[in-house]
């Protein structure tokens, strides 16, 4: 009786290189995509917290406040960060979110719009709901305050 041939190298890393394969296809057609529309919610949050705090700044007599701008940068990027956690857990939420046909647009390299299609991902957060979560009004009155620090700063810079 012949003893059994040991596996050869390329009988072991063949189904080792599959496996990583059929992940990194897993990974970019399911986790990635969801990932920068989480991001996308997040930015479309913080832009409008962003205008109503740049717009809220022009009523307040900026002369008396004194501005620490470092902390003020430190604040904004740390709501930011929790922003996109509770988007990540919570954006989904029926209670916080639409769910409709949603069309992401699409460009091309020069940064024209090429067209548009049905998207992945079939909701996108109603700030207004939103705002019912004690949570995320905590961090969005964080942010705002940080950024009405922030054109206060700069106001203040561009008036020397």
């Amino acid at each position: 009786m012949r003893p059994e041939p040991s596996p050869t190298a390329g009988e072991i890393l063949i189904p080792i290189l599959i496996c990583a394969l059929a992940w990194l296809i897993h990974y970019h057609e399911d986790i990635k995509p969801e990932k920068e529309f989480d991001k996308a919610q997040t930015k479309k949050v913080l832009d409008i917290a962003h205008k109503n705090a740049v717009m809220s700044v022009d009523t307040i007599n900026f002369d008396e406040y004194i501005v620490d701008t470092k902390a003020a940068r430190k604040d904004s990027v740390n709501s930011t960060k929790e922003m996109q956690k509770w988007v990540k857990h919570q954006g989904k939420n029926p209670r916080f979110a639409d769910y409709k046909y949603i069309y992401d647009t699409l460009y091309t390299k020069q940064g024209q719009i090429k067209g548009y299609r049905l998207s992945k991902n079939m909701w996108h957060l109603n700030t207004n709901k939103a705002m019912t979560d004690p949570e995320y009004t905590k961090i969005y009155d964080e942010f705002s305050d940080a950024i009405v620090k922030l054109e206060i700063a700069r106001r203040q810079q561009k008036h020397k």
